[in-house]
């Protein structure tokens, strides 16, 4: 059972893979040039559906943008997705999500998001591919005035804007994220 388990999941993480990997990219051949502009329109989703997520912008050490990320699951899920990182209102690096999920689950759904880092040290754990989230964490979804509820957890806070699709789940997982600087 274990090992069905384990080939689900593996499976899941290809098929995610392979959603987050078609790209519309605008004819553009660097893959940098269309993430950034999908990284862009991303940030300007979320600040209008959220204004109060501007403190976040303003105050944050460094931040990453996944502009999409592609999950799906049936049993066993995966989700995946590529980002840019910036520090100071510059891009520095690019990062991407993968997340492994075992669990009550069925669907399929894309989403965005921010992961705020508050300071230097949460950032280089970040940079230095430490940084993941356990199962019990969880992002908060981007709605009008909801940013000046939430604040900082263990240096981070994330936020997520659906964009598209269905899910029913009651999974534990986590998210692993890879840092590759500019």
């Amino acid at each position: 059972m274990n090992r069905v388990l384990l080939a689900l999941a593996m499976s899941g993480c290809v098929l995610a893979g392979g959603c987050s990997g078609y790209r519309q990219s605008g004819g553009s051949a660097d893959p940098a040039t269309y993430l950034g502009d999908q990284s862009t329109a991303a940030i300007k989703a979320f600040r209008d559906a959220d204004p109060s997520i501007a403190r976040f912008f303003d105050t944050a050490h460094a931040y990453a943008v996944f502009p999409e990320i592609a999950k799906g699951g049936f049993i066993a899920g995966a989700a995946s997705g590529e980002g840019v990182v910036y520090r100071g209102g510059s891009v520095v690096g690019y990062a991407k999500m993968t997340q492994v999920t075992v669990g009550a689950q069925v669907g399929g759904q894309a989403y965005s998001q921010i992961v705020f880092m508050q300071d230097a040290a949460t950032f280089e754990r970040f940079t230095q591919n430490r940084t993941d989230f356990a199962a019990t964490a969880s992002g908060v979804i981007v709605k009008s005035g909801g940013a000046a509820a939430n604040d900082y957890n263990q240096g981070v806070a994330v936020f997520v804007r659906p964009l598209g699709g269905a899910m029913a789940e009651a999974a534990i997982g986590g998210q692993k994220f890879t840092y590759r600087p500019k």
